[in-house]
């Protein structure tokens, strides 16, 4: 999403949480080509809870075509000392650990020397790149997972840069959790990697050839972990971490992919399980060709 549009599309849908959910806000500009780090102007406190989106790219002057987005080229730390961290995609929310300044940068070309922050590569670099990165800095005043299912109730392009990261906050134990999609000149192919049921992913693989996607069995789950004596917390666990057979059917189907690969098979190695058994269970909810995969398998 270019600068322009990010701004004008999430401007109104905080001014309207200003008071009520979001303490303070902050709408930040960084020139890509500045090495490396940015004063914000902004004072954390430690324990404040923040959440961090952006939007732009960097590129290389006089060739456009070579670029990287706010998601791959920003970085951050909290005071002048503070080790540097990223956001997992084009947001994130966290709980600041020390209080100070938020200092920002653009990381594209370059690679860093230490934890925090000193370049490992000629500042000269950046003479080369050009571009400019918008980045909205939100201070909760309440739960950020709250306000932002609040703000994301809406069918505007703003409500759904907050939805995205409401979803991402949503899906434990691991956070972040990636997929990956490759679009290539014959086919594209999306990998789903560990993940439980994700309208993220479902975005992501619209309209794709080919969506690799982790599955689990439900009733060979419920029969190995009977005798457990933390059944019920394992159970919980593996829900919250995992896809079942019927909702990965469900998930290719509302992306409306062409193949659906079933693989990383929760139980893994479970003796008593033949494809038919995956792929009878997925079947009633994805009508597309289904693959039960194996290793060393070419498709």
């Amino acid at each position: 999403m270019d600068i322009d549009r990010f701004e004008n599309a999430l401007e109104p849908v905080v001014a309207l949480a200003r008071g009520d959910r979001i303490a303070e806000c902050w709408m930040v500009k960084l020139a890509a080509n500045r090495p490396p780090w940015t004063p914000s102007g902004i004072e954390l406190r430690a324990g404040d809870r923040i959440s961090i989106f952006s939007a732009g790219r960097a590129s290389i002057a006089g060739a456009p075509d070579i670029w990287v987005g706010s998601h791959f080229a920003l970085w951050m730390r909290i005071d002048i000392a503070g080790e540097i961290f990223r956001a997992p995609g084009c947001s994130n929310t966290f709980t600041a650990a020390t209080g100070g300044q938020l200092y920002l940068c653009s990381l594209f070309p370059g690679d860093w020397a230490d934890r925090h922050g000193a370049l490992a590569t000629s500042p000269h670099a950046y003479e080369r790149v050009t571009g400019t990165l918008a980045v909205l800095v939100v201070r909760w005043r309440s739960d950020p997972l709250a306000g932002l299912e609040r703000l994301a109730r809406g069918a505007s392009i703003g409500a759904s840069v907050l939805r995205r990261e409401a979803d991402r906050l949503k899906h434990p134990p691991v956070t972040p959790a990636f997929a990956y999609r490759f679009d290539c000149p014959d086919r594209s192919i999306v990998f789903s990697g560990d993940t439980r049921p994700s309208k993220n992913l479902v975005e992501l693989a619209k309209g794709a050839d080919v969506l690799v996607h982790e599955v689990m069995h439900l009733p060979s789950i419920d029969q190995l972990i009977a005798t457990e004596p933390n059944a019920k917390t394992l159970r919980e666990h593996l829900l919250a971490a995992h896809t079942t057979c019927e909702e990965v059917g469900r998930v290719a189907t509302e992306a409306g992919v062409k193949t659906l690969v079933l693989s990383h098979f929760v139980p893994g190695g479970y003796p008593f399980l033949k494809d038919e058994v995956w792929a009878d269970a997925v079947r009633p909810h994805f009508t597309g060709n289904l693959i039960v995969a194996h290793d060393l398998q070419e498709i």
